[in-house]
């Protein structure tokens, strides 16, 4: 097969070029990121002119598309992807069924597909050892194998072929969850970069299944189980440190937690505490990573006498490398999600509120960046992500648990500025 070369252009623009096609990752089940701008390659960057295939070339930097260069129109790897993007013609997919039975061994290590991605350093580096050390952006190439394609494309006539095959052979089972994609990205960028997609992380097979396929998440956690390999793969972690459940808050949905989370009664406490136990290198847990309300709720749902309250706890009043507890998180990225997660703290004695004996709690402790190894107690960093102060922020300062802390605060030194008054009266 002919050298491989990375095209980052649409598929109407590869059409473009002779021998050429292109493919994009299809949308995903998480949940958008807010106070995020979306990549518009329009915006700011005006259209060069389109003239020759060196100018369309100049032009395909703006788009993040897989894509591959083929030496001719039969090669197996330009088939086996027109297959898993769902062409219906009977002559490849047989073809590509056939390829896939007869090179079970090395179809994933000798078909790769390249992904380019770009990673940026933050407008603002506060470590300027940092902006010395590392350049501006990078460069990533990610490599996608077949098997990787066919769960985020949701082939169903290549994956019934690939779990059958999961089945029959362990080895292969084996091999397949721990398939990971390739990347260039190292540790150290963790640190320093922003915008890092999730695929550059090292994904295996199975965090894909998470990402993109929850009826295959389904399929291949049942198959682990029958070879007894499950307890590795819940266990498996990719780059940033997430392991499964982790890496399944970002969902919008809580398809994939749920079937990660569905065990026998006995083992529901060990699942739980692995989920809540778990944290990222940059320090941030389960409930730093919700991105939806439902997440949040399935993640503070407890039970009577809950075995798992420490480790709930722990993550609730968690902070990350940066000293950010939840609150402060949200506040930054989602202030809807920080209104929501305020309303898990107001909570009343049963009785109906128009009852003498209703009363309300208002729990002013997540507003409050509990102690940890690297930082002190800090009751005012929450307060201060509503800076500077506007429309939608307000909402969130006058939420009844906020409202109640700084009245609280206030009144504690309202005592204190009133007897130094009358101190200085007397």
């Amino acid at each position: 097969m002919e050298k491989e070369t990375s095209l980052t252009i649409t598929d109407h623009e590869a059409s473009q070029i002779p021998s050429g096609f292109a493919i994009t990752l299809p949308p995903s089940q998480q949940a958008p990121e807010k106070n995020v701008f979306q990549n518009k390659f329009w915006q700011g960057r005006p259209s060069p002119p389109r003239k020759g295939v060196a100018a369309l070339m100049q032009a395909a930097g703006v788009f993040r598309d897989i894509s591959i260069k083929m030496a001719g129109a039969d090669d197996i790897a330009k088939l086996i992807v027109d297959v898993l993007k769902g062409d219906k013609d009977e002559a490849k997919k047989t073809k590509v069924l056939q390829y896939f039975k007869d090179n079970w061994n090395t179809i994933n290590r000798d078909i790769k597909y390249h992904r380019p991605e770009k990673i940026s350093l933050p407008l603002a580096t506060p470590d300027k050892s940092v902006a010395t050390h590392f350049a501006n952006s990078k460069s990533l190439n990610i490599t996608f194998s077949p098997v990787h394609l066919a769960v985020i494309y949701d082939c169903k006539d290549v994956l019934a072929e690939i779990f059958k095959h999961m089945e029959e052979d362990p080895e292969f089972c084996k091999q397949v969850l721990n398939l990971k994609l390739g990347t260039n990205l190292i540790l150290e960028d963790l640190e320093v970069y922003t915008n890092i997609p999730d695929e550059a992380c090292a994904l295996s097979t199975v965090f894909l299944c998470v990402k993109y396929n929850a009826d295959a998440l389904g399929e291949i956690l049942g198959i682990s189980k029958k070879h007894k390999m499950f307890d590795d793969v819940m266990g498996a972690k990719e780059m940033r440190g997430m392991n499964l459940l982790h890496f399944s808050t970002m969902n919008k949905s809580l398809v994939c937690i749920q079937t990660l989370s569905a065990c026998a009664a006995e083992e529901r406490n060990v699942r739980r505490s692995l989920l809540y136990n778990s944290r990222t290198r940059a320090g941030e847990s389960p409930l730093h990573s919700a991105r939806t309300n439902e997440m949040i709720d399935f993640l503070l749902k407890s039970e009577e006498k809950d075995p798992c309250t420490k480790e709930m706890g722990e993550m609730i009043y968690s902070r990350d490398n940066d000293g950010n507890n939840v609150l402060s998180n949200y506040i930054s990225r989602d202030l809807d999600l920080a209104e929501h997660f305020l309303d898990h703290h107001i909570s009343t004695n049963g009785y109906n509120s128009n009852s003498e004996k209703f009363m309300l709690c208002l729990d002013v402790s997540p507003i409050i960046a509990q102690q940890s190894s690297k930082f002190s107690v800090d009751e005012s960093r929450a307060i201060g992500c509503l800076e500077p102060l506007t429309k939608n922020k307000r909402n969130v300062l006058l939420h009844p648990v906020i409202n109640t802390f700084i009245m609280l605060k206030y009144n504690s030194y309202a005592a204190f500025f009133f007897a130094i008054l009358l101190f200085k009266m007397v």
